[in-house]
């Protein structure tokens, strides 16, 4: 599945997990509704800026939701993985290894 095609998916999911219309994000978001519907819809390829302009208005972290198709409890958590994720560039090998270690034992169960 591509980038813009998980994209599509998570924000539909989570636009209508939420009951928020694309009007409503739209005036949040500063963006055209035309816009976030062909983006939702996968008819339309969404721009950097657009995921984060779509992404601060929702309180979501769209990088999280580009890489895969997420439920709606796990794109409820976008911002804090997206947290997780700017400070994983700075531990060493052995810190990343274990924080793989301790993430695959907490999915197992």
């Amino acid at each position: 599945m591509k980038y813009a095609d998980c994209y599509s998916s998570n924000l539909k999911r989570y636009l209508d997990g939420n009951q928020i219309s694309t009007n409503s994000l739209a005036n949040k978001s500063k963006i055209s509704q035309k816009t976030i519907w062909v983006v939702q819809a996968g008819k339309s390829v969404p721009t950097v800026n657009t995921v984060q302009q779509i992404s601060k208005a929702l309180d979501i972290d769209g990088r999280v939701m580009l890489g895969k198709e997420l439920t709606f409890d796990q794109l409820k958590k976008t911002k804090k993985i997206g947290k997780i994720l700017d400070l994983l560039p700075d531990l060493s090998s052995d810190n990343l290894n274990s924080v793989l270690s301790i993430c695959q034992a907490f999915v197992a169960k």
